[in-house]
């Protein structure tokens, strides 16, 4: 059996966990009152839960769990009536010395569960009846002219169609809700997930339209499986078979000519020869094989048979980017002028999209690129430039390339 002053010392600490919900409630009554009147009640709850999760409360309940009392495990949907429950019950077994609230518009513990399914059923829709969980699904830009592809989402147990508004444009949203709509299931939400501000990493100069092939091999060097290419005509959009290289081809008929056992001979960008095996041929179509690893560029020489020719036609542009170590300086800049990419210096300049973000920064503030895999130290801010010392990257550095994530956890 626990000492009186055992339970005296807990109703003690509940008291001080009550009162620190109440007052971050008061800290955060401005927000509270922002929210629609049905929701407030709830907001202060999730304000209750938040507080709740920021104190150490193990040694709590394993007292209170001594006493056969709840937990606070449970407490999620009605947090601070829960805890003044539980307080009610200490001082029962003690001297309560302890002051009650005066009755509040609080989310009681009977009501919390079924407040909770009331807005998870407006927000996501009714209950499957065959799970407990809803899906959503995320549309792809495809959606928005493939009323057919939606269709197969619903058939397969969307529940929720989410519209990431950081990609697309207007349009493209429309017509993605407009499929969901048009679906006889009128139990389908849509979730419109708002953009917030983009705060990457600027774009670089286009790089070289050079694409690498190359066999896999294993750790001595020897080939254990060719590279596979799939010939196609530049005009016409593949999708790459399963490990295969696209490389487009500016004469069709040239294609058309082509059957399984051709040889094909090119020079790469290295100027070095190489062959590759036709093994499969069929309309506007080739599949080749090789062993030997080759760069190949737009405008690169195709022959068979010694003077059937014809050029590659156009490849995309190779991904450019900075090699970042230890100790560079990275500086970022106002205005999102393509950046060179710097091979062998100390000192690498790329854009920022916010702008909003100079007139912010200050020294001494942390910056981190790339979700953190390099961080760094502001030394110098100005309304253009953002320049930081670089203080933790992996061993040997990393790429910095366009369109990464740029934090600044100090920066208001």
């Amino acid at each position: 059996m626990r000492e009186p002053n055992d339970v005296t010392a807990l109703e003690h600490d509940l008291s001080r966990l009550r009162d620190a919900l109440v007052a971050a409630e008061l800290d955060r009554s401005e927000q509270i009152a922002a929210v629609h009147p049905r929701h407030r009640r709830s907001a202060a709850n999730l304000v209750h839960y938040v507080e709740l999760r920021n104190h150490d409360v193990r040694d709590v309940q394993e007292r209170l769990v001594a006493l056969g009392l709840s937990s606070l495990g449970r407490a999620e949907a009605h947090v601070l009536a829960t805890v003044e429950a539980v307080l009610s019950r200490v001082g029962e077994l003690g001297a309560s010395t302890a002051t009650p609230l005066e009755p509040a518009a609080r989310v009681a513990i009977s009501e919390g569960g079924a407040l909770l399914e009331t807005n998870t059923e407006r927000l996501l829709g009714p209950p499957p009846s065959n799970r407990s969980t809803r899906i959503m699904v995320t549309l792809p830009s495809e959606a928005a002219g493939q009323s057919e592809l939606v269709a197969s989402f619903a058939a397969r147990g969307m529940n929720l169609a989410r519209v990431n508004c950081a990609h697309d444009d207007e349009a493209t949203w429309t017509s993605m809700i407009a499929h969901v709509r048009n679906l006889t299931d009128d139990s389908l939400r849509v979730a419109m997930d708002l953009g917030g501000p983009k705060l990457r990493t600027g774009p670089f100069q286009p790089g070289p339209q050079v694409v690498r092939i190359s066999p896999e091999r294993d750790r001595f060097g020897r080939v254990t499986a060719p590279a596979v290419l799939l010939l196609v005509p530049d005009d016409a959009p593949h999708v790459p078979r399963d490990g295969s290289t696209i490389i487009p081809i500016v004469d069709r008929s040239w294609l058309q000519r082509r059957v399984a056992g051709d040889e094909l001979e090119l020079t790469d960008s290295r100027g070095s020869r190489r062959r590759w095996h036709v093994v499969d041929a069929g309309p506007d179509r080739c599949v080749a094989s090789t062993d030997q690893t080759a760069y190949i560029e737009t405008g690169s020489k195709l022959t068979c048979g010694g003077d059937d020719a014809t050029v590659v036609g156009e490849l995309p542009n190779r991904e450019q980017s900075h090699h970042v170590g230890r100790g560079d300086r990275v500086v970022l800049t106002r205005e999102l002028v393509p950046a060179m990419p710097t091979a062998g210096a100390d000192v690498h300049r790329i854009g920022c999209t916010l702008s909003e973000a100079f007139d912010a920064a200050a020294p001494g503030q942390r910056v981190l690129l790339d979700d953190g895999k390099i961080a760094g130290v502001i030394d110098r801010a100005t309304a253009d430039e953002i320049e930081l010392t670089i203080t933790a990257v992996r061993p040997g550095g990393a790429k910095l390339k366009a369109g990464k994530g740029i934090n600044l956890p100090d920066t208001e």
